[in-house]
């Protein structure tokens, strides 16, 4: 009988591998001889076939013969099995073609193609149960498992079908096909611990089966559970685990089909004499298996089950009875609701919301059961709800509900882009912004995708100046040009030039004053009387006056000096720090300064510079002021050098009085500071800024709405970023707590070992690179490409510098308190210590740590290179692949170090 109850979403061209003998045959092969011929040359004839066409293969008038799996050597014997999709049995006694579909159909077992053999008539029915397995098995033990499986759910069965190297005739007609159907390692345990709760001594009987099949029993059941895609697993040799994301040959899901049951990531813990007598190629009728108690695992506590039933429609409609619930859709409801507190009633309520549920409900229990022993992790929404595409949702109901602290939801996915096409859609956006009327483009492209590649070819042929964040940058982009051919000057270093120690101390001091035209009085003064000076003053002179078609110069000079309007300007990374540049001015080092100002300057209207002094006394703390408009800028940027020496002057006191905002911020015992912003503004030049990191909203507080922003988006790696969120590791925390410190260690070393380690200066030293590029250093280096990396830590700033720069844009900065709370970004939900009330400052908090990371993880250029990078921070990013550990787990992992 051939059913044609499936056409729709069908597997019928999906392909399996199979030996399949290249001769066809009418009947059953007669003779000894003939069926040595056969045993002979079909390993040799391995074959990738669509289901379908195995399906008339294998019947008349083809009739051919056909081994489920393929084989090393050309030989077909159990010691050269390599793989196996297809799972058979024969049936010659003891059970119709309709009593075994019933019996499918009872442990959602369900077969793809029923032949008849040869023997076959109505009377004396003899058949073949072919099943398609979701995934192709490379593993002899898993291949075993699956089949003596399916051999006690129909003890019928030839016992010489459970042969790995099982040669299959073929037969008369297909009896039954349903392209459909196919079967899972965890819909098989789901059917066998059904029969085995159901059977007489379910005890006995359920240790004589993981005997046979060699699993390990967890609190009476089979050791067998299914487990979070992402989730890391202690893999030895005595555990089979198949990760959805990896498997060979997977069968796409597709949720409108009800007869799929699981699809899901699994581990099988095997006896651990199962490798041994496998290696042997000894058979065994049974294994020596363990039997393990475990704790029951805690349940979520106070979960909101009134959000879940306002946000999740599957959760709701299934509560009313309004939607019937297909096997897998209730598995994945009970494997949600069975870990939280209270959520066994919901099941219940479920269950009973139907009168069609009753014939279920003695399955759909041990089902619960199932789930609770074998601690099985909660299932993903998108693994079983039809409603996955409709929401905003987390990874599963529990997420969906309530979020965990140190978890992370990622209710939004990022669909990454081919390299190929984001570098042609970088090369559009670069060209079409070199000759478009907007003053300010901005592209934010992600790290290595080739931003310096492209500038240096238009150089070739445009005139522009490139600003990059360090001279040490500059000189790599140098370095470049010069293998092109491409002539360009570049602006000198100072700190290159080897000064005379008395001209060196001198000169940092006033750097550090902020006195920069002293700096230039004193270069000016003793350029004849030194040769190194005078060679960095014919440099600068020379790069001012250069015509040539590029020039290269860095961030802050190009702030600071005039760059000529006709020019392209070219910013290579993020500026806008360096646009609203913080200082500090000691307390002391203001009113020496002014002191001395009023005894020796013959300046008009002093009494303002005086009474801003005595102000200064009477300024709360923590609390942002405005600079007042007068001419303090003037009398203090010509302070002179003599009084910056008396006076013994260390920090930026003519850059106060060049700044917009400060705060008085207490510093040790009785000591203050004033902290500073001043905003400066780029040059009126057609300008376009390339960052891996910049932000859009920041970007238009800083430069204005008018600029044109373009996002490329998230690129295919070809590396791997992971990332495990549990907790900050902020500076503070591993400075207060050295357990802390040791397990950001354990991490590193189970999951990314041996790698070099990015975090904040000072920190981890022995571990960190030869470089020692750090949080706050990290822009453009490249000496890290192709290394693995592991980024520890969440660079936060001081949440001073968030309100003067809140204050500099324009926006109010009033002193929000951080909590930790529930917070909503890049796609992701997560707790985050940050502001509630005040959405401006949260933005340039996350700004500044989101630029941090990322700048951070570039490091290895995983764009391009196979480099594995490991982010400790509870800052989520949106190309890593989050690993939310339990702290059970973290625990564990702490444990197996010390030991």
């Amino acid at each position: 009988m051939f059913n044609e109850k499936c056409s729709l979403n069908n597997l019928k061209d999906f392909k399996v591998k199979v030996s399949l003998d290249v001769s066809g045959l009418e009947a059953k092969p007669q003779g000894e001889s003939e069926i040595i011929r056969i045993n002979n040359r079909i390993a040799k004839y391995p074959k990738e076939i669509k289901v379908c066409e195995l399906a008339e293969k294998i019947i008349t008038p083809s009739a051919r013969s056909f081994c489920p799996a393929v084989f090393t050597n050309g030989s077909r014997k159990n010691a050269n099995w390599q793989s196996q999709q297809i799972f058979a049995l024969d049936i010659d006694e003891g059970l119709k073609v309709s009593e075994a579909l019933q019996r499918c159909e009872r442990y959602n077992i369900n077969p793809i193609i029923v032949y008849a053999t040869f023997r076959h008539t109505e009377r004396h029915q003899k058949f073949r149960l072919l099943f398609l397995l979701n995934e192709e098995l490379t593993d002899i033990r898993a291949r075993d498992y699956v089949q003596k499986s399916l051999m006690y759910l129909f003890p019928e069965a030839d016992s010489n079908t459970s042969d790995a190297s099982r040669l299959l005739f073929g037969g008369k007609e297909i009896l039954f096909y349903d392209y459909k159907n196919y079967i899972s390692v965890p819909s098989i345990n789901e059917a066998i611990t059904i029969k085995l709760k159901n059977s007489s001594n379910s005890t006995r009987n359920t240790r004589n089966y993981c005997a046979m099949v060699g699993i390990n029993i967890i609190n009476g059941v089979p050791d067998i559970k299914i487990i979070n895609d992402n989730e890391e697993i202690e893999d030895n040799e005595n555990t089979f685990v198949s990760m959805k994301k990896s498997r060979a040959r997977p069968i796409n899901n597709n949720r409108s089909c009800s007869q799929i049951i699981h699809d899901y990531s699994y581990i099988i813990n095997f006896s651990h004499n199962v490798n041994l007598i496998r290696e042997s190629n000894e058979q065994i009728g049974k294994f020596n298996i363990e039997s393990f108690k475990t704790n029951r695992a805690n349940k979520v506590r106070n979960f909101p089950f009134k959000q879940l039933h306002s946000k999740c429609r599957l959760y709701r409609e299934a509560l009313s009875g309004e939607h019937w619930l297909y096997h897998r859709e209730m598995f994945g409801i009970m494997n949600n609701l069975l870990h939280i507190r209270g959520g066994e009633a919901k099941v219940k309520q479920i269950l009973t919301s139907r009168p069609e549920y009753k014939s279920k409900i003695s399955d759909w229990n041990i089902m619960s059961n199932q789930i609770i022993k074998a601690q099985y992790a909660p299932s993903r929404c998108s693994n079983f709800c039809p409603f996955a595409n409709e929401c905003e949702h987390g990874t599963n109901l529990i997420d969906q509900g309530k979020l965990c602290r140190g978890s992370v939801k990622r209710f939004k996915r990022h669909e990454s882009k081919k390299l190929e096409e984001s570098e042609l859609e970088l090369k559009r956006i670069f060209t079409n912004a070199t000759t478009s009327d907007d003053l300010i483009t901005i592209i934010k492209a992600p790290t290595g995708i080739g931003k310096t590649d492209l500038y240096i070819n238009a150089a070739k042929d445009t005139p522009m100046t490139i600003a990059l964040p360090t001279h040490r940058l500059k000189e790599e982009v140098s370095a470049r040009l010069e293998q092109q051919n491409i002539f360009h000057c570049k602006v000198p270093n100072l700190h290159d030039f080897e000064l005379s120690p008395v001209i060196e101390q001198q000169v940092n001091q006033l750097y550090n004053v902020g006195a920069y035209k002293s700096v230039q009085k004193i270069l000016e003064e003793n350029k004849h009387n030194d040769n190194s000076i005078y060679t960095y003053l014919n440099e600068l002179e020379h790069f001012n006056n250069e015509k040539s078609n590029v020039k290269l110069t860095t961030h802050q000079r190009c702030l600071y000096t005039n760059v000529e309007k006709e020019r392209l300007l070219i910013i290579d990374e993020d500026i806008i720090p360096n646009v609203l540049p913080i200082s500090s001015v000691s307390f002391e080092d203001i009113i020496k300064s002014i002191t001395k100002i009023l005894c020796i300057s013959n300046e008009e209207n002093l009494n303002e510079i005086e009474e801003f002094r005595n102000a200064l006394y009477e300024l709360h703390e923590n609390v942002v002021y405005d600079l007042p408009r007068n001419n303090f800028r003037r009398i203090f940027n010509n302070i002179d050098k003599d009084i910056i020496s008396e006076l013994n002057l260390n920090s930026d006191i003519v850059g106060l009085f060049d700044c917009k905002h400060f705060i008085k911020v207490k510093n040790n015992g009785s000591n203050y500071n004033l902290v500073f912003i001043k905003k400066n503004t780029l040059p009126k030049n057609k300008i376009i800024i390339l960052s891996a990191t910049i932000n859009e909203t920041i970007a238009k507080m800083v430069f204005g709405n008018k600029i044109k922003f373009y996002d490329l988006g998230s690129v295919e790696q070809q590396g791997e970023i992971i990332q495990i969120p549990i907790k900050s590791y902020s500076r503070f925390q591993l400075t207060n707590n050295n357990n802390l410190s040791l397990e950001a260690i354990n991490l590193r070393e189970k999951y990314n070992p041996n790698s070099k380690v990015i975090t904040y200066k000072g920190f981890f030293n022995d571990l960190q690179n030869s470089d020692n590029v750090n949080f706050g250093n990290t822009e453009g280096i490249d000496t890290l490409r192709g290394e693995n990396l592991t980024i520890i830590g969440t660079p936060h700033i001081n949440s001073l510098c968030y309100r003067l720069i809140s204050s500099a844009l324009g926006f109010n900065s009033d002193n929000d308190e951080m909590t930790y709370h529930k917070i909503s970004r890049n796609g992701f939900e997560f707790y985050f210590n940050t502001y509630k009330n005040n959405e401006t400052l949260k933005e340039i908090q996350l700004y500044f740590i989101e630029s941090g990371l990322l700048q951070a993880i570039g490091r290895a250029r995983t764009l391009r290179e196979s480099a594995k990078v490991l982010v400790l921070s509870n800052y989520p990013i949106k190309e890593a692949k989050l690993l939310n550990l339990s702290y059970q787990k973290l625990i564990r992992i702490n444990n197996e170090c010390l030991e």
